[in-house]
């Protein structure tokens, strides 16, 4: 899918609009303080994986700028804006050696 920009991007924005909901419902369930950036962070795997780095980078900032103004729950919020972008950085990590200890 990566061939046709105008496909990943208008899937890139209805899963933002996803997520958006997921951090909105975070408010109902006590439990879903935590929950809600996790799945969000799932939502991120998918559009990386048929979008994209660029349009992943643009989607995690787009859904933290929109979950902060929109969320009932701030800090399910706070986690995903400061914790949302591991699945972006995550194959940098992996590609890093480790030292033997």
């Amino acid at each position: 899918m990566r061939s046709n920009s105008g496909r990943a991007i208008a899937l890139g924005g209805v899963l933002a609009a996803v997520a958006v909901v997921i951090m909105c419902l975070g408010g109902f369930i006590p439990i879903a303080t935590y929950a809600c950036p996790m799945l969000c962070a799932l939502t991120l795997f998918i559009v990386l994986r048929f979008c994209g780095k660029r349009i992943g980078w643009a989607w995690y900032g787009a859904v933290a700028i929109l979950s902060i103004l929109m969320a009932p729950d701030k800090e399910a919020a706070a986690i995903f804006t400061v914790l949302g972008y591991y699945p972006l950085v995550k194959p940098a990590f992996e590609r890093t050696k480790m030292p033997n200890t």
